[in-house]
């Protein structure tokens, strides 16, 4: 062996071990990129699948060390390295995956320099892309990426549909979601007719708060806590006492008119269909105060209610 090629033996031995580190920041990075924008989170069960795979030791040492700081993150991940396959035919069929219990398709297409990387997420069984991102080790989105790239969010934060209730209000439904996870709601109606020159109707308007204690992929249970009133205006005919004839003078129109406030803790549930169409139901009990012509009145009694809602 020549004095020349035992520099170059050196370096092609020491290379792969200084490098080992660095792919292992690396994919530290993107797992703690996933979790942040809420791609996986501790306890999802993902396939890892790498787009372009040559076989090389440095794309399996990426991939060897992106499952070792998923696993490190409570994400579980399940791998078969005959997948995937040169050919469609080759490629494991979604019912497999399902069997298998994975949530989630975690594909990856790796960027030009070693830092970046393109991530998909797919639902399973649905076969669903429910978001694609570029993914920097640093943090910080590949802007070159980005702006081929559609990016569609994973946890939608709002929501505008109709519901029933007799919890915090019915009619046209508007729900916001917050980044810590904690929400509200708004809803209500107004339906007013006019008749012998007297507006008659209602307008019911309700609010409530909403903190979740589970959140699947599909599925978030919450506790809530609803405040609801309802003005009810209604024109009715009172008639005088029948004359000494037998017969009764004209009616006299009269409106009576009532209050309803209530206070209503309980619990609900959203279930998404077709990727943001969802409904929600929940139960509970309602403290309410009815005032009228009659005087006030207190009651507790249980209520629901339900509603459709599309999510964005």
């Amino acid at each position: 062996m020549s004095s020349r090629s035992v520099p170059l033996l050196l370096a092609a031995l020491v290379a792969p071990m200084v490098a080992l580190p660095a792919a292992a920041q690396t994919a530290a990075g993107w797992a703690d990129s996933l979790i942040k924008k809420k791609l996986v989170a501790p306890g999802d069960r993902v396939w890892l699948q790498p787009v372009e795979l040559k076989w090389s030791q440095a794309d399996l040492q990426v991939m060897d060390d992106l499952t070792a700081a998923l696993l490190a993150r409570k994400v579980a991940v399940v791998r078969d390295l005959s997948f995937p396959g040169p050919r469609p035919e080759d490629r494991e069929p979604l019912e497999h995956l399902k069997g298998l219990g994975v949530s989630k398709v975690l594909s990856y297409t790796r960027g030009v320099d070693d830092d970046s990387a393109n991530f998909r997420v797919v639902e399973v069984p649905s076969g669903l892309v429910v978001a694609v991102e570029p993914i920097s080790a640093k943090g910080e989105p590949d802007k070159a990426t980005i702006a081929e790239t559609p990016v569609r969010p994973v946890n939608y934060g709002r929501a505008m549909g109709l519901s029933v209730s007799n919890l915090s209000g019915s009619g046209i439904t508007y729900r916001r979601w917050f980044e810590n996870d904690w929400g509200y709601q708004v809803a209500g109606i107004p339906f007013v007719s006019v008749s012998n020159n007297e507006p008659s109707g209602f307008v019911n308007l309700g609010v409530q708060g909403m903190m979740p204690f589970f959140k699947g992929q599909r599925v978030r249970l919450y506790g809530l806590l609803g405040l609801g009133a309802l003005y009810n205006r209604t024109q009715t005919t009172a008639y005088p006492p029948q004359n000494p004839d037998g017969t009764y003078p004209p009616g006299v129109p009269a409106v009576s008119e009532r209050w309803d406030l209530g206070v209503a803790p309980g619990v609900g549930v959203d279930y998404l269909f077709f990727n943001n169409l969802g409904v929600t139901a929940a139960v509970g009990y309602t403290f309410s105060r009815q005032s009228g012509t009659q005087g006030a009145s207190w009651g507790l009694s249980p209520g629901g209610s339900f509603g459709v809602l599309v999510y964005w």
